[in-house]
């Protein structure tokens, strides 16, 4: 997981800021400015950030003495963005650079990571836009100093640019479940578009002021519009990239899921919701690729109902349908979750059982032929006949060669469960022994 290392990154920049700021280090690097140290509030600020990201846990209830750090957090930069002088005045003898003062932009971009990490796992939705509002925040800075313009009265210092950008990227990682982060994160298609053309609607922008700022040499007003105007087609283009990649992430979602539906009708049943002929069949030929090459014995019966059509002649077919659907409600329990049940054809079903031998099938077709004997209609009426099943049963052999052949044994022993008076049992164990009653 990148959060905790992120955390502690961002909390060793902190750390290291401030000493800079205590030992007075400078650098003259243009528009970093003369100083690389962080203001003491903001390192304070950085490490208890740093601190509750390494703590936080999705999820988790956080305790009281974390919540009121973060209130406090939330109190002091509020002090400082409303009432500065007197912040300034209370931490100016910790500061080594006695006229420094912690920036409205950094008290922005804290205060917004700060109510973010709050709202994380209580109002998603608000504190991803907190989350997204610091990004942001951090990206104006980054271009303030690549243009040498201020946006705001003051630049980030470096150690602080750098203690940001971490604690930024973690504090996304918590939100990385939320439907627009995870455009960023999927591997797919999308997920590539939407990286991309956000990197592009960012970079492009930067880079036309770069050259307007540091090649042309435009002049710098008093508030720069250039910039304003190119930070604001980054926030709309990025808009339009997420717009576009959450319309297409959901349009791919219903696609598949119209797939995965279409790939159910045509392998299920409609009237039983059980497999169809061809559902059944692909099964069988899996369960036959499997049985070559690990010997692993499947059980193949064939149901089929007795005296159907006189069902549906003196009762309509409405009273067949229920028949039908009450059947494979019966069945249902008497099968795993690694069998299949499958109607082959009409009132004639073939029930796949995996792992079984004769003895193991036929068993479990006595369980069903038991249990169809007191079967009732979907609504809990009794039917206005008795509805009776017979079966027959075989397993795939060694010397078969294809699924046909135990198709062929299953219905040569349910025709004998016929001819014999019909609800009962018949097995096909193989050729010597023929066609044996259960």
């Amino acid at each position: 997981m990148l959060r905790t290392p992120l955390a502690a990154v961002s909390m060793a920049a902190g750390v290291s800021g401030l000493l800079l700021n205590l030992f007075n280090v400078r650098l003259s690097l243009g528009s970093v400015g003369a100083t690389l140290g962080t203001h003491p509030v903001t390192a304070l600020m950085i490490i208890l950030l740093s601190f509750e990201i390494l703590l936080f846990r999705l999820g988790k209830k956080r305790p009281l003495w974390r919540l009121l750090l973060l209130i406090s957090g939330i109190v002091i930069l509020g002090w400082n963005l409303f009432l500065p002088d007197q912040l300034h005045a209370l931490f100016s003898n910790w500061s080594a650079v006695a006229d420094s003062r912690m920036g409205t932009d950094t008290t922005l971009l804290l205060g917004a990571l700060v109510l973010s990490m709050l709202l994380a796992g209580k109002n998603n939705g608000l504190g991803g836009a907190f989350a997204a509002f610091a990004v942001f925040a951090l990206l104006f800075s980054f271009m303030e100093h690549s243009f040498n313009v201020y946006f705001l009265e003051t630049h980030l210092a470096l150690s602080t640019l750098v203690a940001l950008i971490p604690a930024c990227f973690a504090v996304l990682t918590i939100y990385a479940h939320h439907p627009v982060m995870r455009l960023f994160l999927i591997g797919d298609a999308i997920g590539a578009r939407t990286r991309f053309l956000f990197g592009a609607s960012c970079f492009l922008p930067w880079f036309g002021g770069l050259v307007i700022y540091r090649i042309v040499d435009a002049p710098v007003r008093a508030f720069p519009v250039e910039a304003a105007v190119l930070s604001l087609i980054i926030c709309a283009m990025t808009a339009i990239v997420l717009y576009s990649g959450r319309m297409q992430e959901k349009g791919d979602s219903h696609r598949r899921m119209l797939e995965r539906h279409m790939a159910h009708v045509a392998h299920h049943d409609a009237l039983t919701g059980v497999l169809n002929r061809e559902g059944t069949q692909s099964h069988l030929n899996f369960l036959w690729r499997r049985f070559v090459i690990e010997q692993r014995s499947v059980g193949v019966i064939l149901l089929d109902i007795d005296y159907f059509k006189k069902i549906n002649d003196s009762y309509g077919h409405d009273v067949g349908d229920k028949v039908l659907v009450s059947l494979c409600q019966q069945i249902r329990p008497f099968i795993r979750s690694d069998d299949a049940l499958g109607r082959w054809g009409g009132e004639e079903f073939l029930i796949l059982v995996d792992g079984a031998q004769i003895a193991g099938a036929t068993a479990v077709c006595q369980r069903i032929r038991e249990a169809i004997l007191e079967m009732h209609a979907p609504d809990g009426r009794p039917f206005p006949c008795g509805v009776t099943a017979s079966f027959g049963v075989s397993v795939l052999l060694e010397t078969d060669t294809g699924v046909a052949a135990s198709l062929k044994r299953a219905d040569l022993a349910l025709y004998r469960a016929k001819d014999c008076g019909r609800d009962q049992v018949q097995f096909y164990e193989n050729d010597d022994q023929g066609i044996v009653a259960a």
